[in-house]
Formats: C-alpha cells, structure tokens, sequence
C-alpha cells in the first residue's frame, strides 16, 4: 500500500491519497517503524475519492466494513492482485491488474515501477522486498 502509494504521488505529484487498513497487523507495525514510515494509515475514510485501489484482494469478503464502504463505483476502482480473480470482480472494480504467476502482489507493484522508469527510493524498496519475502515465505513458493 505504501510503495503504491509512492508511485502514485510520482506520477501526480500534486494528488492526495488516503491509505485505509482497518486492522493493519503487528507485523506490519513492526515493519514501518523499523523502515521509519511517517506515512498514516487510516482506519477508514470518509472522504469522496476520484479513485479507490484495492490491493493483495479481489473479493469484498476480505475487507471489513468499514473498507468495503469504499468500493462504490467499479468506474473508479482498480484491483491489483496476485490471486485468482473473484468471479464477481467486475462488481468491485471495472480495472484490474491481476497476475496470478506473481508471487505476491508487491511484485506487481514493483513492475509498474519498471514499466513506468520510477525509481524506487530506499525505504519503498525494502517495504516491497519485505512483501516479496513474507508472500512467498521466504521464496519457498515459487512457481
């Protein structure tokens, strides 16, 4: 979510997104204060957004209530995910980025890095390493 959101802000600068976790784990804790993330992560949001990402999920049965709130119009959703594709996808989101090859879903993320010639700054790096690692449990899932 935070090397997304990186990515984001490097292509739009100006914009302002708002990253959502309703129950962000004591791992992932552990994690961003090691890296020293200053980012917030929000519990919910109550705001309008032009666009609403979904990572590492294509199902609302995964997201708790106050997060599926978020997913109003498949117009102005995108999914970026590494399993297979929920069947009733095209009711959350109209966009989707879903390779199933991948390892996990930084992977993804770390190819639209690639793909778009944004570098990736210390901290991002190491945050989509640790997703790499920890989604194929220390590259034992490979496929």
């Amino acid at each position: 979510m935070l090397a997304a959101s990186s990515l984001y802000l490097s292509i739009n600068p100006e914009g302002n997104p708002t990253l959502v976790c309703e129950d962000v784990s004591k791992l992932s804790n552990q994690v961003l204060e090691t890296l020293e993330s200053t980012t917030e992560i929000h519990e919910f949001s109550e705001k309008s957004h032009d666009l609403t990402i979904l990572l590492d999920t294509n199902s609302r049965f995964q997201l708790g209530p106050r997060v599926v709130n978020l997913l109003g119009d498949p117009s102005r959703t995108l999914v970026i995910d590494h399993h297979e594709e929920n069947p009733d996808i095209q009711t959350i989101a109209q966009y989707t980025l879903i390779k199933t090859n991948a390892s996990s879903t930084c992977e993804i993320v770390f190819e639209l890095f690639e793909e778009l010639n944004v570098e990736l700054d210390t901290v991002t790096a190491n945050l989509l390493l640790t997703g790499i690692l920890f989604d194929s449990r220390r590259f034992l899932l490979l496929w």
